[in-house]
């Protein structure tokens, strides 16, 4: 058996948050250190809303008699140490300070979290912690852009960062021109850069002003939300953020969940000929994930394209390419599970999505789909080489009671997707009691 490392991570709430997103840039380049890395796994202790959480380090993630248990080892990294919420790239996690004035690098060595410098930001500022709003993307292997929407001037704002000596090189903001009809855009949008042709894409929701009082699913509280109508894409240059051209993408609706960037959810990848395929709303939908593309040679979205066959009720909350024509995708799906919530219960599924014949399947293991998991935030997919890593939480049918509560433990495991052969086996599992909240590929 394989030496297994942790850390300790901080506090947070697995009633509000199950898992987090990594960064994403060009697929051939996506976090593919080809061998010269492990995973870092962000477990918690599952059955509790508040509890310790912990980072484990398995160097050797396809051995299936690996079992890992955090009990009695690691280290206490809270009180801003490192947060869960995170981009991660390479060697280093980078987090918002708490005092929102500026951007850290985090290394964990020795099972300790090490500050390794921080970059203060100038006039514009991010929120980190659980309230993360940014989206981000690196415009090459050192730079990170971060922009986020404000809607008090209706601008985009944006930083950028050289991550090597953690320097601010510039900043700014802008408007997005020729959409004059609208309440607000989305907070933060997702990013993406097309190395190909030197273009980034900010994909963003248009919305209007709202009549109807609905119950808000998180809080349970009756408000009036704003009517999310379009899919609207921002082509810039991203050596003078200039915008090039914004469209609006009728076909489609706007992004369902858009606060946080890629740090919770990723929505949109890029094929192998440089076309970026974004999970959005189906028009007329609020619930119903359709996807749709912007072609290699083109700055707007393709009207041709749009797929939307997933499910009344379906989200599509994680995307990754795999290879050409290829990518995964982490769909919740509560019609589908027959699940009763929409929360910790076991609601999701792993599926291979083809871009060009337009269809969709389980991944399957032993010629059975992979079990139904937990998590909404869980952006447990991380790829080495030939090699893509799936992280579930699943139910084991044993049942425990907490304080009165009936509650199902959970089996966190993980499978290795063999992108060449697309066989699927086992890889390492994680002791009850304790769940994946996010998984991240590491350079060693």
């Amino acid at each position: 058996m394989k030496k297994v490392c942790y850390t300790l991570m901080a506090l947070m709430s697995l009633s509000l948050y199950s898992c987090e997103g990594d960064s994403k840039v060009d697929p051939k380049e996506d976090n593919d250190p080809k061998g010269n890395m492990h995973l870092d796994l962000f477990l918690t202790v599952q059955g509790t809303s508040a509890t310790g959480s912990y980072v484990a380090s398995v160097f050797d993630p396809s051995n299936s008699d690996q079992t890992v248990n955090v009990l009695g080892s690691g280290i206490e990294v809270s009180g801003g140490k490192l947060s869960t919420n995170n981009i991660q790239k390479g060697k280093y996690y980078y987090q918002i300070l708490s005092s929102k004035d500026g951007l850290e690098k985090v290394q964990l060595v020795n099972n300790k979290a090490v500050s390794v410098a921080s970059c203060p930001f100038g006039t514009n500022s991010f929120s980190g912690g659980l309230g993360f709003t940014a989206a981000h993307e690196w415009l090459d292997d050192n730079i990170l852009l971060l922009t986020k929407y404000s809607p008090s001037t209706k601008k985009i704002i944006w930083s950028k960062i050289n991550t090597v000596d953690m320097t601010l090189i510039t900043e700014g903001n802008f408007e997005i021109k020729g959409i004059n009809d609208f309440v607000k855009f989305s907070t933060t949008g997702h990013l993406r850069y097309r190395k190909s042709d030197n273009t980034l894409f900010l994909f963003t929701s248009r919305y209007l002003k709202g009549t109807e009082e609905i119950e808000h699913p998180m809080t349970g509280d009756m408000y009036v939300p704003d009517i999310n109508t379009s899919l609207v894409v921002v082509a810039i240059d991203p050596t003078n953020m200039k915008l090039k051209q914004v469209t609006e993408a009728t076909h489609v609706q706007g992004l369902r969940y858009h606060s946080t960037g890629d740090i919770l959810e990723e929505r949109a990848y890029i094929d192998f000929n440089n076309d970026i395929y974004i999970s959005c709303l189906k028009k007329g939908s609020n619930t119903a994930s359709a996807i749709t593309r912007v072609k290699s040679t083109e700055l707007k979205a393709d009207v041709e394209y749009c797929v939307d066959n997933f499910g009344t009720n379906a989200d599509i909350l994680i995307t990754r390419y795999l290879k050409p024509g290829k990518a995964i995708f982490y769909i919740r799906d509560i019609d589908k599970s027959g699940a009763t919530s929409t929360g910790v219960a076991f609601n999701s599924y792993y599926a291979i999505y083809d871009n060009v014949a337009k269809t969709f399947a389980p991944v399957k293991f032993d010629g059975q789909d992979l079990p139904w998991s937990s998590g909404r935030f869980a952006n447990r997919l991380c790829k080495d080489g030939d090699k893509m890593y799936i992280g579930l939480n699943t139910d084991t049918g044993n049942d425990y009671d907490t304080d009165g509560t009936h509650v199902s433990y959970i089996q966190a495991q993980a499978y290795v997707y063999n992108i060449n052969t697309d066989v699927v086996t086992k890889g390492f599992a994680i002791d009850v009691k304790y769940e994946f909240m996010r998984m991240n590929a590491v350079e060693n």
